[in-house]
């Protein structure tokens, strides 16, 4: 049976003879044995065990553990772990995955940054600056006006130090 990582949550199974249709939200921990057809929004893990399949708009959970077989989009903001014997067609968005020997995989994968884990108390000082300057929202960095070399605002930038 799949491993569930978030031990504090709840956690509901769907059984063999479970056959739902249409849209799942909720924020705990579920595993699938059965069969599921629709859309699954969920800020917990979901595990898809071994004979359970899956027929799915779009996955979206902290982490998705899939033994079993899964047809649709998967995005997980923690992990994806695609285990030996199982099938998965669609597309995967995900900060990290794991994909075991023996899986069916056709897809595309996009890897997104996960933020650095660093314990402040420990780290040393060129470790905690990459830190915070990984952190930086790029899409707000992206955002700023382009200037040319040629144009002078006038303004100083100056650097604080961390």
């Amino acid at each position: 049976m799949a491993r569930v990582y978030e031990k504090e949550k709840n956690t509901t199974v769907f059984g063999r003879e479970t056959v739902f249709q249409g849209v799942l939200e909720f924020t705990d921990n579920l595993i699938i044995t059965g069969q599921f057809e629709g859309t699954i929004h969920t800020r917990g893990s979901l595990a898809i065990a071994k004979p359970a399949v899956c027929k799915v708009d779009q996955i979206q959970a902290s982490s998705i553990t899939i033994e079993g077989k899964v047809s649709g989009n998967l995005e997980a903001t923690d992990r994806i772990e695609m285990k030996s014997g199982s099938e998965i067609r669609g597309n995967v968005v995900t900060s990290r995955l794991r994909i075991a020997d023996d899986v069916l995989f056709e897809g595309d994968v996009s890897m997104i940054r996960s933020d650095a884990e660093i314990d402040i108390f420990s780290a040393s000082v060129p470790e905690l600056k990459e830190a915070a300057f990984l952190s930086l929202d790029e899409t707000l960095l992206e955002s700023l006006p382009e200037q040319k070399p040629e144009e002078d605002s006038g303004a100083v930038i100056e650097s604080a130090p961390f």
